[in-house]
C-alpha cells in the first residue's frame, strides 16, 4: 500500500509525499528517495534538531546528495 499526499512546505513550495510501509529500502525505487528524515526517541523523549539558518526546530534529516547511494 502506498499513500500519496501533495502538501505545501514551510516556504510555500508544493511537495509530493509518498509513504511506503516497508522494513527495508529495497521495495522503494531508488530515484524516489530524495529526502529522508527520522523520528528518534530516547528515554521517552523526542529528538529535535535546531536549524541555525532558519531558527526552527525539526526532526533530523536532509536531502540526498546527487551521487549518494542507499545501502
Amino acid at each position: 500500500m502506498k499513500i500519496f499526499k501533495s502538501a505545501l512546505s514551510y516556504r510555500g513550495q508544493r511537495c509530493d509525499v509518498t509513504y511506503f510501509p516497508t522494513k527495508t529500502f529495497d521495495d522503494i525505487p531508488d530515484n524516489l528517495i530524495i529526502k529522508i528524515h527520522a523520528v528518534c526517541f530516547w528515554n521517552k523523549k523526542l529528538l529535535l534538531v535546531k536549524h541555525s539558518e532558519w531558527n526552527i526546530f525539526g526532526i533530523p534529516g536532509g536531502t540526498r546528495e546527487k551521487e549518494e547511494k542507499i545501502i
